[in-house]
């Protein structure tokens, strides 16, 4: 179904100084209605939906792309890059909250494609900042997502990362004391299981679905939920539902070597993105939340 909201279409108008037209439903929104439509000379892609949340969610969504944008411009360093779709706009028109970004046309993921965008990502990581967090909270998924600023890592990870989503699904059944109990002790553990490397800027939610290949072979970064974290982050949610290709990972270690014992640290950075899948999609998560405890 490729209707549209009229007053959505109307504000559009307003918004591009021309009528919008030759509305699309694009696939893979599970929160907003997602669309791409022409406007002029150029296509378009729209995010809208209402509730109370919707506006905060699309407006930080807009902020982490524009900071994510900014920081690899910023950095002015040679090489390949992950390219960002800056927003064209956000606002809120009756009961809808939305957002407007280009449309990016899609091409064929082939081996270059695969080795750019490892040593893009490598690239990102090497943004630095000088405590764990970000400026701003956010989002995962439609879940609220906590960027206090911390200095050093396992407490970050801890306090602003698994704790929020565990007591989450604690408070919704989803979580017995006795796991509590279980995460808890593996969260004393994180001084030890967790090395400090430093806080790399990160996309903060990278499923195969939150990147694109575009018809030039080049890799952009969409749905983020950035922040300045480990790097290994970012690669342990790349591997928890696969979609990358091996020659992702062998172009991302060559350009930025990973420390010693990163396999063993994989299920411990995944656990966060169960915990949140837990809570997003229930009780078919758990068995693989707890398996990651252990």
């Amino acid at each position: 179904m490729n209707a549209i909201p009229p007053i959505l279409k109307t504000a559009l108008k307003k918004q591009l100084a021309t009528a919008p037209s030759n509305f699309q439903s694009v696939s893979g929104g599970d929160i907003h209605r997602t669309m791409s439509f022409e406007a002029g000379d150029e296509r378009y892609f729209l995010k809208y939906s209402s509730g109370p949340e919707a506006a905060r969610m699309l407006e930080t969504e807009a902020q982490g792309l524009s900071h994510l944008a900014k920081a690899i411009t910023k950095t002015k360093a040679a090489g390949e890059h992950c390219l960002i779709p800056e927003p064209v706009a956000t606002g809120q028109t009756g009961n809808y909250a939305w957002l407007l970004l280009p449309c990016i046309p899609t091409g064929i993921r082939s081996d270059a494609f695969w080795t750019h965008f490892g040593r893009a990502l490598a690239n990102l990581h090497r943004i630095r900042e000088k405590t764990y967090g970000f400026p701003f909270d956010n989002y995962i998924g439609r879940l609220p997502q906590s960027n206090r600023q911390h200095r050093h890592w396992h407490e970050f990870y801890a306090e602003e990362r698994l704790l929020p989503q565990a007591r989450m699904a604690f408070d919704a059944s989803l979580l017995s004391r006795r796991d509590m109990q279980q995460i808890g002790q593996l969260i004393k553990e994180l001084p030890q299981r967790l090395p400090e490397e430093g806080p790399s800027l990160i996309h903060g939610d990278l499923w195969s679905g939150n990147f694109l290949c575009d018809t030039q072979g080049r890799p952009w970064l969409i749905d983020p939920a950035p922040c300045y974290a480990h790097r290994e982050m970012d690669l342990a949610m790349s591997r928890l539902f696969g979609g990358f290709a091996p020659r992702f990972y062998e172009a991302y270690t060559e350009a930025l070597p990973l420390l010693p014992g990163y396999g063993e640290r994989t299920k411990t950075y995944q656990l966060y993105y169960l915990l949140v899948h837990l809570n997003l999609f229930g009780k078919g998560y758990y068995g693989a939340v707890m398996e990651a405890v252990k």
